[in-house]
């Protein structure tokens, strides 16, 4: 059996549903606004600022960033995220708007950025509520809080990849979306936020074992490899930046680990073999948004038996 290529189309960043909040915010945080709603339906503006630094460089559509805001201690304000505007008054349209609930989580919206310095979010209360808020600002995908998404931050990514919070390897600045769980949709938010490596290409993987891991016998060979081992290193190569997620089986939920990409566009994974064919899926999502599924099987001819 041979390898197959096929495409899955998932969200993007911005039509992600609607899902549970952490109570607090998360810790890489670009800028804290505090505000007041003092009448109900007023609508309060409160600036927030971005750092040259933030942007993702070689991408016109801009960078983008997470809006979230929430009823301070003691206030009745149900906040409700209206829109932005940069610093010349331009509409900067919130989506993936999720609302606030009491006790649950933050109201929450996604944002297209262009250009360094301030600009304004506008809030206001649900229900006729009013009462003060505090805004933030996050950088998607910044996992090591400096400010950036680069190869640093797409390196932490996999060892947080499927964890909740409250776990050990829960990190609140993989999650995106603010779901309180890691998952793909975060995945693709950070690489979205990574510079590309120069403009729009083909996206293209290959995937193949390690030369000392492949049987070079002769002999009808599989399209995926071939090995006397059990225990075996599969090698890829695609578009630097990339992240990659793996699964075993035909259901396509991509269960398995993250990979990360080096700025070569290597990544690599360890496997063991059990009796005859082992199917291997890779989900590969580069920063302009390109994905593709490979499927890459191995076959373990195990009357070799080396328990390697």
């Amino acid at each position: 059996m041979g390898p197959r290529r096929c495409r899955r189309m998932f969200p993007r960043v911005f039509d992600l549903e609607t899902r549970r909040l952490p109570s607090a915010f998360p810790p890489n945080v670009l800028s804290s606004t505090i505000g007041e709603v003092t009448q109900p339906g007023q609508v309060d503006n409160v600036t927030t600022v971005v750092n040259q630094k933030n942007l993702t460089q070689g991408r016109p559509d801009g960078t983008v960033l997470g809006v979230y805001a929430r009823a301070t201690p003691g206030s009745r304000l149900k906040p409700s995220l209206l829109d932005a505007r940069d610093a010349q008054g331009h509409v900067l349209h919130f989506q993936g708007v999720a609302p606030f609930v009491r006790g649950r989580s933050m109201a929450r919206a996604f944002v297209r950025v262009t250009e360094a310095g301030p600009f304004r979010v506008a809030l206001t209360g649900a229900d006729a509520t009013k009462g003060p808020f505090e805004v933030k600002t996050r950088l998607l995908g910044d996992l090591n809080g400096d400010g950036v998404v680069d190869f640093q931050d797409l390196s932490l990514f996999p060892s947080t990849y499927l964890s909740r919070m409250g776990g050990p390897r829960y990190n609140p600045n993989a999650d995106a979306t603010g779901s309180g769980k890691i998952g793909i949709f975060d995945g693709r938010a950070l690489v979205r936020n990574m510079t590309p490596p120069g403009p729009t290409r083909h996206l293209a993987v290959t995937i193949n074992l390690d030369p000392k891991d492949s049987f070079q016998g002769r002999g009808p060979q599989n399209s995926g490899g071939d090995t006397l081992k059990k225990k075996v290193t599969i090698l890829g190569h695609t578009t630097p930046g990339s992240i990659v997620f793996t699964d075993t089986g035909e259901d396509f939920s991509f269960r398995g680990q993250a990979l990360a990409t080096d700025p070569q566009g290597r990544f690599s994974i360890k496997v063991e073999n059990r009796d005859g064919v082992n199917q291997h899926q890779f989900l590969v999502i580069d920063p302009w948004g390109q994905q593709t599924i490979r499927s890459f099987p191995i076959r373990w001819m195990n009357f070799g038996r080396d328990g390697g």
